[in-house]
């Protein structure tokens, strides 16, 4: 059993990882597309989870959104963290 924790917002990084373990193509795309709305995603027997997460960063104390999604492959998970942006100002 393998864990892929990718925590990057370099796309093509994230690209060659996933194909690396032979990800569906839908799933790449899916990364790739800052826009995506959250989702779950059964494909063949592989399941894609794609969440966005709300938090408060410590350091500018900035509200921000950052995007995560989980990618069951057999005996493989792989997560990303990727795309974190502000939603408000400081506070």
């Amino acid at each position: 059993n393998v864990w892929v924790e990718i925590n990057s917002t370099d796309v093509e990084l994230i690209r060659v990882v996933l194909i690396y373990f032979d990800a569906h193509t839908f799933v790449i795309d899916d990364i790739r597309a800052i826009d995506q709305r959250m989702k779950i995603s059964i494909i063949n027997e592989d399941l894609y989870l794609l969440l966005s997460l709300i938090y408060l960063n410590e350091t500018t104390r900035a509200i921000e959104q950052q995007k995560i999604s989980f990618y069951l492959i057999e005996d493989t998970i792989s997560t990303t963290r990727y795309f974190s942006t502000p939603i408000t100002s400081k506070y």
